[in-house]
């Protein structure tokens, strides 16, 4: 980041200032330079700008996600709570939490309790359908998808939890079609 503020809410660290002015010495004195950028926030960490100002005495840059170490996790976690209203006006579209994958491991049961009453997270997105049972039993209200497909046995448990699926082809939903047998809807993405 460039903004001094976010900087201090992420670390304690050098300034930003101090940490260019560093890569700029060593790139000078031939040391091979490279830009970590961690973690990379959407509209919040400047990446381009970031480049623009660095790509003379940068050699190499490398990026990461969201990344909630350990040592950062609560800091991170509570950094999206406070800032999702500020993602949300800049993009001014619903918002749907990717938690797949145990949110890339950083534990969807974690994230979604952060954001479950945020009212612009619209849907909830993960990779299978425990995980999509595991977030109605969390609480849980807004639409979950499972990213994934499930095995069609399991389709009435979709039902009963109110949970979407994504569809993959024809043939897919003619199988849920053929399964079917509740009064309830069968919610498909």
């Amino acid at each position: 980041t460039l903004n001094e503020k976010f900087k201090n809410d992420m670390d304690n660290a050098s300034s930003i200032k101090e940490r260019l002015e560093t890569l700029k010495k060593l790139h000078k004195n031939g040391i091979y330079t490279v830009l970590f950028m961690s973690p990379i926030f959407p509209y919040i960490t400047e990446w381009k700008e970031i480049i623009e100002i660095s790509k003379e005495y940068v050699d190499e840059y490398w990026f990461e996600n969201l990344n909630l170490r350990s040592s950062y996790k609560k800091e991170i976690l509570d950094y999206i709570k406070e800032n999702v209203e500020t993602l949300y006006k800049k993009t001014k579209k619903p918002m749907v939490a990717i938690i797949k994958a145990n949110a890339y491991g950083h534990g969807y049961k974690e994230v979604a309790s952060v954001l479950k009453d945020e009212s612009i997270i619209q849907m909830f997105a993960v990779a299978t359908l425990k995980e999509a049972v595991d977030l109605r039993d969390l609480g849980v209200k807004q639409d979950i998808l499972v990213l994934g497909a499930i095995p069609l046995e399991d389709l009435d448990i979709a039902i009963k939890k109110n949970i979407s699926l994504a569809l993959f082809s024809f043939d897919y939903l003619n199988k849920i079609n053929e399964m079917h047998h509740y009064d309830a809807p069968v919610k498909v993405h």
